[in-house]
């Protein structure tokens, strides 16, 4: 009887160990069941502030060089969301990009709505981008 016992305490260890070894994989979005992109969950967080979610991030260049952003945010709540948002550009060194373009740019996402925000970088050196968003009334 000692010996069944050690026997499934050993195996209920070795599959315990093996479910918290699963569990370091990447974040995996229950909806479409697929890794997230570390700049997507970083963004969701951000967003998850003014109880949206972001839901898809691409970068690619323009023709004329520079690239774009287009990040893809939805309101899964029952009512509007309303809040403002920027864009800043950064360059290969982490070094902020200065820009007319970045401003607060006001914007109100109804219901059950995803909506597609896109901005240029003001140059080609632009490597990288991060949003700031805050509540509006």
């Amino acid at each position: 009887m000692n010996i069944t016992l050690t026997r499934i305490i050993t195996t209920l260890l070795i599959l315990t160990a093996i479910f918290m070894a699963s569990c370091q994989s990447a974040p995996v979005r229950a909806d479409d069941a697929a890794p997230i992109d570390p700049k997507q969950q970083m963004l969701d967080e951000k967003f998850a502030k003014v109880y949206l979610n972001c839901v898809g991030v691409r970068v690619s260049p323009t023709r004329g060089g520079p690239l774009q952003a287009q990040v893809d945010i939805a309101n899964n709540r029952l009512s509007h969301r309303n809040f403002a948002y920027k864009f800043a550009w950064y360059d290969a060194s982490g070094n902020l990009i200065p820009s007319q373009l970045s401003v607060w740019k006001p914007l109100t996402l109804p219901s059950k709505e995803t909506k597609t925000l896109i901005s240029i970088a003001p140059s080609p050196d632009a490597m990288d981008f991060d949003i700031t968003i805050r509540k509006s009334k």
